[in-house]
């Protein structure tokens, strides 16, 4: 009868394993696909299925879409740094008129290619998709949006209206490119 459980691997067991820098895992083809090779034993003692090569996880596809600068430290996960540096600049953003075509993202589309060529059953990942609209917000402001709804409600709602929007439109454009439906 049992438990059905899931069990995975993370990236930074990945990267050790592996005997590379993490954030090798975000740009390298040929150190991702050697990690995952490395990784194989421990999984047969383990009498798990090993991980199928992917790029690293990845939260922030969303808002470097936006334009927010992220910093991939050697052995640390990723770090966005807000972009929205006084509550005047919400009013404005603007979407971009294409999400793909961010210098990271389109450099993460590139990586994503070259490792399914390789391993064609790698999932067409570059990162998820998005997160919810008071961390994009957060990721996008710092924490001084945490202020905004008291200090100025208005702009705390629309900062959070494009926070949706955006999402949902990032979101739905990455699913296309890669002829996916959305995942809810």
């Amino acid at each position: 009868m049992g438990q059905e459980f899931g069990f995975g691997f993370t990236d930074p067991l990945i990267a050790e394993v592996g005997g590379i820098k993490q954030n090798k895992l975000h740009f390298d083809v040929e150190a991702i696909l050697k990690a995952y090779e490395k990784i194989k034993p421990l999984t047969r003692r383990l009498g798990v299925e090993p991980p199928t090569p992917r790029l690293a996880g990845f939260c922030y596809p969303h808002i470097a879409s936006l334009g927010a600068e992220i910093v991939f430290a050697e052995d640390a996960e990723p770090k966005p740094f807000p972009m929205i540096k006084r509550p005047e600049e919400i009013d404005a953003l603007t979407e971009p008129e294409d999400y793909l075509a961010a210098p990271l993202i389109q450099e993460r589309l590139k990586i994503c290619a070259q490792i399914k060529r390789r391993c064609p059953e790698s999932p067409n990942f570059i990162g998820h998709p998005l997160e919810g609209p008071i961390t994009t917000a957060v990721l996008l402001m710092g924490s001084d949006f945490l202020t905004l709804p008291y200090d100025n409600p208005e702009r705390a709602h629309k900062l959070l209206k494009f926070c949706t929007r955006s999402a949902i439109n990032y979101a739905n454009k990455i699913a296309k490119y890669f002829g996916e439906p959305i995942q809810p």
